[in-house]
């Protein structure tokens, strides 16, 4: 199974080379996959490992989250450690190399919500929500915009109101 998904994603990372914003809506697209099939997350990981992502911000949080997906369909509880605490690290060098990136912050709002208690990762929780309801409106990258939307109108309590 590995193999196959190696191999798949050799095949797709040309994919993902031929514009910024088409290949991280496919990447946003394989991420919400990940968080229902473990196949997804490996190949989440294998792109974003193939695709030398030093000096996209963007890029290195989803690798982190790619990395914090893989440790939910590990077996052992230390690969489950490993991951999430390696995925972690990602992402929080990543919100600290650009603070004002809706979209890490949003990714981290997503880990930090669904983290269970004793990882101790919920901190951000409330900062993070209010950075993303302030800013949502200006969003100018429509696929982005509807997901955190869908995903806040999911997740939250109170009713969101978009245009």
């Amino acid at each position: 199974m590995k193999k196959a998904i190696i191999i798949l994603g050799c095949l797709l990372t040309p994919m993902f080379s031929q514009g910024s914003e088409t290949s991280l809506i496919e990447i946003r697209e394989i991420f919400y996959q990940a968080t229902e099939k473990s196949e997804s997350a490996e190949l989440l990981n294998t792109i974003l490992t193939n695709k030398l992502i030093s000096k996209d911000v963007t890029l290195q949080g989803y690798k982190g989250v790619s990395l914090m997906l893989l440790a939910r369909y590990a077996l052992s509880p230390y690969k489950k450690i490993y991951y999430f605490n390696k995925g972690k690290t990602l992402l929080e060098n990543a919100i600290e190399k650009d603070r004002e990136n809706i979209e890490l912050r949003y990714l981290r709002y997503t880990v930090q919500l669904k983290a269970p208690k004793f990882l101790n990762y919920k901190y951000a929780l409330s900062n993070d929500l209010n950075l993303i309801m302030i800013h949502l409106c200006e969003i100018n990258d429509l696929d982005l915009k509807s997901r955190i939307k869908h995903f806040l109108d999911q997740n939250t309590s109170s009713s969101i109101e978009v245009k």
